[in-house]
C-alpha cells in the first residue's frame, strides 16, 4: 500500500508537470506496471486508450511508415475505439518492446505533441536485441550459396525451438534434421553455448541431439545457437 501511494504521487507530479514527457515504467515482470497505469488512468483521466502491443497485430507496423502523429493517433483511436483528446486521455502502450520503432516514437510525441499524455511499459525495456546481418563476399559459387541458405534455415529451425520448457536437445535435433534434408551433416566439434558473465558458459548447445533430452530451457537464459 505504501509503495502504491508513492508511485501514485509520482504519477500525479508527472501529469501536472509543465515539462511532462512520455513516461516509461521500468521493472521486472509481474510487479504491477500494467495495473498502476490502468488504475491511474481510470482515476485521473476522462478516457484511457490502452493497447497491449503483444496482443494487437496492427501495432507491429504502426511506426514503420513514419512518425506522423496525426496518423498514429487515428490508428490508436481505431484500435481502442477511444477518442484521444489532449490532456483528457491517457495513452498506454504496454509491452512496447513488441512494436518495432515504438520507443523511438516517444521522441516525436515529446517534440511535436506534448499535449498528449503517453505512458509505456514493457518486459524487456533496457535490453537490446540485435539482429546481425551477413552476406557473401566476392564471387560465390552456387554450392556455397546453397550451403549459406541451408545454414540460415538450420538456425531458424533451431531458433523455433527456443521456448520455455523445451530442452537443448530440441534445438540440436531441429538443426541436424534441417542440415540432413539438404544433404549436409553437422560438424560436431563446433557447437553453441550459454552466455553470461563470460561469453562462453554452460550449457553447451550442440547442433545435434535428441528431442526432449538435455537441460531444460528456462526464462532468462541466454544462449548462442551456432549451426
Amino acid at each position: 500500500m505504501i509503495m502504491r501511494r508513492k508511485i501514485y504521487t509520482q504519477l500525479l507530479k508527472w501529469k501536472a508537470s509543465k515539462d511532462r514527457k512520455p513516461l516509461m515504467l521500468l521493472g521486472a515482470r509481474q510487479v504491477g506496471k500494467t495495473w498502476i497505469m490502468k488504475y491511474f488512468g481510470e482515476k485521473e483521466y476522462k478516457n484511457v486508450a490502452y493497447i497491449n502491443c503483444d496482443d494487437e497485430p496492427r501495432m507491429k507496423q504502426l511506426f514503420e511508415l513514419d512518425y506522423n502523429i496525426d496518423r498514429i493517433l487515428l490508428t490508436l483511436q481505431a484500435i481502442t475505439d477511444i477518442k484521444v483528446t489532449p490532456n483528457d486521455t491517457l495513452i498506454i502502450l504496454d509491452e512496447i518492446q513488441e512494436t518495432p520503432r515504438g520507443l523511438h516514437s516517444l521522441k516525436y510525441f515529446c517534440e511535436k505533441a506534448p499535449e498528449y499524455h503517453v505512458m509505456v511499459a514493457g518486459s524487456l525495456l533496457g535490453v537490446t536485441i540485435g539482429k546481425g546481418e551477413s552476406f557473401p563476399v566476392g564471387k560465390v559459387s552456387d554450392e556455397a550459396l546453397r550451403l549459406i541458405e541451408a545454414t540460415k534455415l538450420c538456425f531458424e529451425r533451431g531458433f523455433e525451438q527456443v521456448k520455455e520448457g523445451n530442452r537443448i536437445g530440441d534445438i540440436g535435433n531441429a538443426v541436424e534434421s534441417c542440415a540432413k534434408s539438404y544433404g549436409y551433416s553437422v560438424v560436431r566439434k563446433y557447437i553453441g553455448h550459454g552466455v553470461g558473465r563470460d561469453v562462453h558458459e554452460a550449457p553447451d548447445v550442440p547442433n545435434f541431439g535428441t528431442a526432449g533430452r538435455g537441460p531444460r530451457l528456462c526464462r532468462g537464459m541466454a544462449i548462442a545457437i551456432e549451426p
